[in-house]
């Protein structure tokens, strides 16, 4: 009986000095794992410094902060051209710039820019060069190019509807047809707005139309003999609504001017007096929209061509208005 407790008192110290054994294996295993993680961390660092690539890196990146923050404070728009980028992928995401040459790269150093950023895809992969800039209200980082035609729209809370009223205008020697399919395009994408007139752009507007409606926006391609080609929106001076009418004209031509060449885009303050303007209300937000030159042979076709991305360049920037 003694001879059997020997036994397996034995037994049960042997399976703990291999249960013992087996954890300093295991141990061992994982400290030679992590001195190797260790040591490929210190050579990838020691080599990057070497080449000089964290330092360009912390350059790149601090650089584009910087320029990110001050553009906040400038008062028109301006844009600062990036080169010299060669290798380096750039990431301008959650307000912060990262500059590394591969994602897998332990030390990926970033800075924080603490202004709003207006940008489409925030990954940069070894770009030639880029662009951080301020149009209009929005501070832009691209690769391509900085719209520079915009202006900057007044900050007003504007509170979204679908009640608009859209009055297609007639311009000399322009197709009717035209001027009503676009304003009648832009009315489609909301549920409750209205045509004030339908298929004859020369009737008289339904009064009742404006009148019920919570926003007013007339839509005229231009026609003048200059050879530019400009947008224009005309807002009531005396408007009790003064502000939100500039903010939604204001939008509309930073959408337009995004999609479309134009010489130049104009917000501008007018007394009514012109029948033309008989549409603008100054109870309510109201603009009216002079879009183009007809006589201008490439602003005709590009219009006439992109009548859709007209429409949508209307939509967007009256979106834009509610936000």
């Amino acid at each position: 009986m003694v001879k059997i407790k020997n036994f397996q008192h034995a037994q049960k110290s042997k399976i703990f000095d291999m249960k013992k054994r087996g954890e300093l294996t295991l141990w061992f295993i994982i400290e030679i794992v992590m001195a190797v993680f260790v040591a490929a961390l210190l050579i990838n660092i020691a080599t990057r410094y070497g080449e000089g690539d964290i330092s360009n890196e912390h350059t790149i990146a601090r650089d584009l902060a910087v320029q990110i923050n001050t553009l906040q404070s400038v008062s028109g728009n301006a844009y600062i051209v990036n080169t010299a980028l060669g290798k380096y992928t750039i990431k301008v995401k959650d307000n912060k710039v990262m500059a590394y040459i591969s994602e897998a790269d332990f030390t990926k150093p970033y800075y924080s820019y603490v202004a709003s950023v207006n940008i489409n895809n925030p990954l940069f992969k070894k770009p030639t060069k880029l662009l951080a800039g301020k149009s209009g209200n929005d501070i832009v980082v691209d690769d391509k190019k900085i719209n520079l035609d915009k202006i900057s729209c007044p900050l007003v809370k504007i509170e979204k509807t679908d009640n608009i009223a859209f009055d297609p205008i007639e311009a000399e020697d322009i197709d009717e047809d035209l001027t009503l399919n676009i304003a009648g395009g832009v009315r489609a994408y909301y549920k409750n707005s209205k045509l004030t007139r339908n298929e004859d752009i020369k009737r008289e507007i339904d009064t009742e139309d404006v009148e019920n409606s919570d926003i007013i926006i007339g839509i005229k391609l231009g026609s003048y003999t200059a050879d530019k080609n400009y947008a224009k929106a005309y807002y009531l001076i005396d408007s009790l609504k003064k502000e939100e009418s500039k903010k939604i004209g204001c939008e509309i031509l930073n959408s337009i001017s995004d999609k479309f060449e134009v010489d130049g885009i104009a917000l501008i303050p007018i007394t009514k007096g012109n029948n033309v303007f008989d549409i603008l209300d100054k109870n309510k937000p109201s603009v009216f929209l002079d879009i183009g030159n007809m006589n201008n042979k490439d602003a005709f076709n590009d219009i006439t061509n992109r009548k859709n991305d007209l429409i949508n360049s209307i939509k967007g920037g009256l979106d834009q208005s509610f936000r």
